[in-house]
């Protein structure tokens, strides 16, 4: 059987990447930390807007 990865939460304050994909116009700071897709693990948002508010471009 292959081994799985061990899912690790994500540190306060961030979220697993991914997380606001659908939150237009957040600026999001990514983990330095990798997954072995080479994508990070964890983000989190950096602009001081709440999230119900639309940012437009």
């Amino acid at each position: 059987m292959a081994e799985r990865p061990i899912y690790r939460l994500p540190p306060a304050g961030w979220s697993d990447f991914g997380a606001h994909v659908d939150r237009r116009g957040v600026r999001l700071e990514f983990s330095a930390e990798n997954g072995e897709d080479g994508m990070p693990l964890w983000e989190r948002p950096i602009n001081s807007q709440p999230y119900n508010q639309e940012i437009l471009p």
